[in-house]
């Protein structure tokens, strides 16, 4: 038993490890959305021309381009 439950340890372990990088990965591509988005709009004032995109995740929007 003691070898099945360190073994369910180690898997809990990758497991929760996983997750995590998953929710970096997730939290980078939502800023990446949200940067180029902005950019969007700065070129667009800077351009002088109306910008009414919404921001990603905004109203049903998905999180990329």
């Amino acid at each position: 038993m003691v070898l099945v439950d360190a073994a369910i340890a180690w898997r809990d372990r990758k497991i929760a490890k996983w997750a995590e990088e998953a929710r970096e990965e997730g939290r980078a591509e939502v800023r990446a959305d949200l940067e180029a988005w902005y950019a969007r709009m700065e070129a667009a004032k800077a351009r002088g021309e109306p910008f009414d995109e919404p921001p990603p995740g905004v109203n049903g929007r998905a999180n990329s381009a």
